[in-house]
């Protein structure tokens, strides 16, 4: 299956959200990679959140266990 067709991952559900809502500009104006160009330590990050978020809604966590 071509890469662009993988399912995609919470984290990258997430990524692309904020990249949209960003029109795929940083907070510096400049371009936002795709998922695929992204370094893998910022993808485990945003696969991180992703699950914290994911805890929450599901009820295994609540935000108060979430760290600062």
């Amino acid at each position: 299956m071509p890469a662009d067709r993988l399912p995609r991952t919470l984290g990258q559900v997430g990524y692309e959200a904020y990249a949209q809502h960003q029109r795929w500009c940083n907070y510096q104006g400049l371009p936002i990679p795709p998922w695929a160009e992204v370094r893998s330590d910022i993808r485990a990050a945003w696969e991180r959140a992703a699950s914290a978020i994911a805890d929450v809604v599901a009820g295994i966590a609540t935000l108060e266990e979430m760290p600062e």
